[in-house]
């Protein structure tokens, strides 16, 4: 009943690993969520946001300025 059963120890250990992994995913993504319904609020609401989103991820400029996008490079 210990190693041969379905509900033997290693197939128990098995299980709470990946509960244990699922849990942690769930937490993850219940905190994106709230950054991101936040995020939607603020850019519903508020001009300067909907403004550093447009330059920060499309790059977007004002007529009378230059845009320098600076990125890491990993070394390899």
């Amino acid at each position: 009943m210990c190693f041969f059963d379905r509900y033997d120890f290693a197939t128990q250990i098995g299980y709470q690993q990946e509960r244990n992994k699922l849990e942690l995913e769930k937490e993850f993504y219940s905190t994106e969520t709230d950054n991101i319904e936040k995020a939607i609020k603020d850019a519903q609401f508020n001009p300067g946001e909907i403004q550093r989103i447009a330059r920060e991820r499309y790059k977007m400029k004002k007529a009378n300025e230059d845009v320098y996008v600076i990125s890491e490079v990993d070394p390899d």
